[in-house]
């Protein structure tokens, strides 16, 4: 496996995932043999305006900086809205023909959700420890990861973690780790 796995699969999945939005957006609207590009317009153009400003608002509010994930989430969001609107005007919104629009902005806020979902990520378990955890194993970073060792109190984030120990049950071994964060008025740990 590659060493930046996610940055690997994001090279080619994100522009895929593009190109899937983009046939979605416009699929059901294609006529066998013959779609005029006029009626095609007059179709798309109120999903078009609506999905540029859900695309333009979500932008803001997620703070997006990556241009494929800002195009992925414009094509999700085209993709959503030409589908819904497909349904609400050529089905006149009955849900015994909602199949295949339904199911395309199904599939649209599932991409959406992804996107969101992997955008928003934020590691808080950087090692402040003092002690490298590199020499654990391949793969394992200082940059990523935590060293805890029972009775320690350690940073993560905004948060707090405390190793308080391991007990067996059965074959299994459990480990107890408190999670708390501290009150800023009165500096006391809340669990």
């Amino acid at each position: 496996p590659p060493v930046e796995r996610i940055a690997f699969y994001n090279k080619w999945q994100i522009p895929f995932a593009i190109l899937v939005l983009f046939i979605l957006a416009f699929g059901l609207y294609f006529k066998f043999k013959n779609t005029p590009l006029k009626q095609l317009w007059q179709q798309i153009r109120l999903p078009m305006a609506v999905a540029a400003i859900l695309s333009t608002v979500s932008i803001l509010l997620l703070h997006e900086t990556s241009t494929f994930y800002i195009i992925l989430l414009v094509m999700a969001w085209f993709s959503a809205c030409t589908n819904f609107y497909y349904w609400i005007k050529n089905k006149k919104a009955n849900f015994l023909k909602a199949g295949a629009p339904l199911a395309h902005v199904g599939f649209s806020l599932i991409i959406m959700g992804a996107l969101i979902s992997t955008s928003m990520k934020d590691v808080i378990s950087v090692n402040t420890s003092g002690k490298s955890v590199e020499a654990l194993g391949k793969g394992i970073s200082n940059a990523t990861n935590i060293l805890l060792t029972q009775g320690d109190t350690l940073r993560m984030g905004e948060y707090y973690v405390t190793y308080a120990g391991k007990h067996k049950e059965g074959k299994d071994i459990l480990y107890s780790v408190q999670y708390f964060k501290k009150d800023t008025a009165t500096h006391k740990y809340i669990y």
